[in-house]
């Protein structure tokens, strides 16, 4: 079914990009590989839903093996937050530093540019980023809010550097556009309220 509603998409409309988010199985994650391995040419952002923000785990073990194995490579970047990344690269992420090596690990295991987030990373003031590609190392910093009842953030920013990436920006620009969109919509976020951003 999955496949197939890809399929469905793609013969009604040229893709210029595209990103993923949960997809929960070992076996979803294969239908959606064997797509993208057909369709090379489109730009892939893999956003690595594993848990959500309560603890629920929202991709299975076996889920994240086939991630990796298959998916991955065939990325044009992977976003992880800090608990994503560990998983990845399979060591515990504490510092500015280590997120920066847990960017270039990513790059180098598989193949794809790592957009690492430390938006839930603890002792900074900042939201910094670091993003790792053939191209090179970008840091990218924004005031951190801490805003209750706000759930969709690592969506919205995968979301909005598939569209620059679909509006033919390159992937560094795409990335500093979609940190500027996410930064900007939560600034403007109501505390108190429960906002979901997609």
């Amino acid at each position: 079914m999955v496949r197939a509603q890809m399929e469905a998409v793609a013969a009604a409309f040229p893709l210029a990009a595209a990103k993923t988010g949960m997809l929960y199985s070992a076996a979803i994650v294969r239908e959606v590989a064997a797509f993208f391995q057909q369709a090379r040419s489109v730009p892939l952002v893999v956003d690595p839903v594993i848990f959500s923000t309560s603890g629920r785990r929202l991709l299975q073990t076996d889920g994240v093996a086939m991630l990796q194995r298959a998916l991955l490579p065939l990325a044009a970047l992977v976003t992880p937050n800090v608990s994503e990344a560990e998983i990845l690269i399979g060591e515990k992420i504490t510092t500015l530093e280590e997120l920066r090596g847990a960017a270039r690990t990513i790059e180098r295991m598989f193949g794809c540019a790592a957009l690492v987030k430390g938006g839930h990373l603890t002792g900074t003031s900042e939201a910094v980023d670091f993003l790792c590609s053939g191209d090179g190392e970008w840091m990218l910093s924004a005031p951190r809010v801490k805003i209750k009842g706000l759930h969709g953030t690592g969506c919205t920013y995968s979301a909005a550097i598939a569209a620059w990436l679909a509006r033919g920006r390159s992937l560094e620009q795409s990335v500093k556009l979609a940190k500027d969109h996410i930064t900007r919509t939560i600034l403007a976020a109501k505390p108190g309220a429960i906002h979901f951003l997609q």
